[in-house]
């Protein structure tokens, strides 16, 4: 069911909608990303910025999340994993683990693993930090209890980069929409995707798959999951 949240002084409404994942190789549906929608013709991604300006960011997450639990039992049974993406504060809240608990609980009952994905719009707290050492707890404790970690949108904003790669230890690496349908002009992030899959235990997914060359193109660098209006649209369940 949708979710209210207060959004410039009046309750929005939000309801959530599903876009594929897929294992090219195995040609099968694996997992799918939550992503949040409202009614109105306003844009979402300045909805969510106001959301976290507001300090609502948490309230927000708690909707989402409840939503997602009251529903999962309609996901496709190929799901491997469903993903969502948390805002960095409440990544860095002493209150994530116990917050996505009850989704995870729910997702497990499907055999489904909870992956929570780290966006490229908001900064890294210093590594030193009160808040840099609880979202390496929070990451760590998550893994411990069966869920995933992905950095979202790699090579855009503030997921550039191998180090915070090492530093993060992430499970899955969703590789921004830019840089697949644009490769040469991302040659230097294409070349960090070798190194990290040449080096590290790691799962990449090609996002923004729109066509049969982004395909051709991401297979032939190794990556096998994809994500794209090519394979499917968000919608709901």
């Amino acid at each position: 069911m949708p979710f209210t949240v207060d959004v410039k002084g009046r309750n929005t409404q939000f309801f959530t909608v599903f876009q594929p994942i897929f294992d090219l190789e195995e040609n099968k549906l694996v997992a799918v990303e939550a992503l949040s929608r409202v009614s109105s013709e306003e844009n979402i991604e300045s909805i969510l910025r106001q959301v976290s300006l507001e300090g609502n960011s948490r309230k927000f997450t708690l909707g989402l999340l409840q939503e997602i639990a009251s529903i999962c039992k309609e996901l496709p049974g190929s799901i491997e994993y469903l993903s969502v993406n948390i805002a960095m504060e409440h990544m860095c809240s002493r209150y994530l683990c116990d917050d996505l608990e009850g989704l995870r609980r729910e997702l497990f009952k499907h055999d489904i693993r909870l992956m929570v994905e780290l966006t490229e719009s908001q900064p890294y707290p210093f590594q030193q930090s009160s808040e840099g050492k609880t979202l390496l707890r929070n990451i760590k404790e998550l893994q411990q209890k069966g869920g995933l970690v992905a950095i979202d949108d790699y090579g855009k904003g503030f997921n550039v980069g191998e180090a915070i790669v090492s530093h993060l230890m992430p499970d899955v690496l969703k590789i921004d929409r830019e840089v697949v349908q644009k490769p040469n002009e991302h040659k230097e992030v294409w070349s960090s995707v070798k190194s990290l899959l040449n080096g590290c235990k790691i799962k990449v997914v090609a996002e923004g798959i729109e066509n049969v060359k982004d395909i051709d193109f991401v297979m032939n660098e190794g990556i096998r999951l994809c994500q794209g209006f090519y394979l499917g649209r968000p919608a709901s369940l």
